[in-house]
């Protein structure tokens, strides 16, 4: 009676904690879903619009605005094709977003993008120097940084 008593209890352990992390584990995958959705509609507009319209899918941060319009005016290789290769979570409003990209001159390269909510609107980060102090929590801006040839350094533009 003692060990039935106690195989219950565990196997009642066993079961709560499967529910449980089925539920952390389909809470994570709608969430890249939508990510995913989004980063699709995204680059779709990139693709078949253009800079002028993707620029509303974007954040830069206010004191950025020269970026903002140098976006916009972007003038190099049409998207020919693209494919998201990872979506990493940083933390829950932040994601790391590795697309290979094909360019109209049959160049290919990894492209980092970020993902963010703000304000309750998902919203591309093309740059890790856009995005906002307080979603910055996990995020190792130096790391993302180094590891991406896609950056431009600030320093590098002429004004």
């Amino acid at each position: 009676m003692k060990y039935k008593r106690k195989s219950i209890v565990v196997l009642c352990i066993v079961l709560i904690s499967l529910v449980v992390l089925t539920g952390v584990y389909m809470r994570q995958r709608n969430a890249n879903q939508k990510i995913s959705n989004f980063v699709n509609e995204y680059y779709a507009t990139l693709q078949n619009d253009g800079f002028d319209e993707a620029v509303n899918f974007c954040y830069f941060r206010p004191e950025n605005s020269m970026e903002k319009e140098m976006y916009v005016a972007n003038v190099g290789p049409i998207l020919a094709s693209y494919e998201i290769k990872k979506i990493d979570r940083i933390n829950k409003d932040l994601y790391l977003i590795i697309i290979n990209c094909t360019f109209s001159d049959s160049d290919s390269q990894l492209i980092y993008n970020y993902t963010i909510n703000y304000d309750g609107k998902l919203r591309i980060v093309t740059n890790p120097r856009n995005i906002p102090d307080n979603l910055k929590q996990g995020f190792d801006e130096a790391h993302h940084a180094k590891n991406s040839d896609t950056l431009i350094d600030t320093d590098d533009i002429i004004w």
